[in-house]
């Protein structure tokens, strides 16, 4: 019986594509650029590429933060200072905390009868703020962001602290749910750990990995734990 539950953030308790449209849309009005739905598309391509080269150990964070506006604004040919946009940007970021559907009730729900720990590689400050603003703090037993521990995930190192704080449970009572093969299920599969796929969209799961249930919405997520 599962007695420790690690959440994802983004896309799991976050709707994190809700809280980037919003702050995509603002930083950019307030730097009088229109934002066209290929600057969208190129945007997303250049973010998704540089996430999983830091995923695979490529990169840094700070590369991916940094290089992604100015790769941009590159292929667009804007002048502007890709460095200031990145900070303008974070910070609208951190002011959106749109949650998934239900994500409070279930949290309501969990807490009291498991050990409810949140596993992110999301920035920092970013997170902190949207944890606090939507009220989701007062859940979590211990919040493990890889800009704080050192590793990412999927590294087993990033794991480490975590499987440490869930003492005296033992991994076979621990589950991770999660939206990203390659960070979450990729790194639950690592260190042999049950996972849950975080999966709206109906995508396929890359071969070789292994989840042990998937859901579309969180309100799916109560059945999966009463089996």
């Amino acid at each position: 019986m599962y007695q420790v539950l690690l959440f994802d953030a983004d896309n799991t308790l976050f709707d994190f594509d809700a809280c980037e449209r919003q702050a995509m849309q603002e930083t950019f009005a307030r730097h009088d650029i229109v934002l066209t739905e290929e600057m969208k598309r190129c945007y997303h391509a250049i973010n998704q590429d540089l996430w999983d080269r830091y995923e695979h150990g490529e990169v840094s964070r700070e590369t991916v933060v940094y290089a992604r506006f100015e790769a941009l604004f590159a292929r667009f040919s804007i002048s502007q200072d890709a460095v200031g946009f990145e900070h303008a940007y974070q910070a609208a970021l951190a002011r959106g905390h749109q949650l998934m559907e239900g994500a409070v009730e279930l949290l309501d729900d969990l807490q009291g009868r498991y050990r409810l720990f949140l596993v992110s590689n999301g920035v920092v400050d970013t997170q902190y703020q949207r944890l606090r603003d939507a009220g989701l703090t007062k859940y979590f037993e211990r919040i493990f962001l890889s800009e704080e521990v050192g590793w990412r995930k999927p590294q087993k190192a990033f794991f480490e602290p975590v499987l440490h704080a869930a003492r005296p449970c033992v991994r076979e009572e621990l589950l991770l749910i999660g939206d990203s093969p390659s960070s979450d299920i990729a790194g639950a599969n690592a260190v042999g750990i049950d996972c849950i796929w975080m999966n709206p969209h109906g995508r396929t799961l890359p071969t070789g990995l292994h989840v042990s249930g998937e859901i579309r919405t969180l309100h799916e997520l109560h059945a999966i734990l009463e089996r």
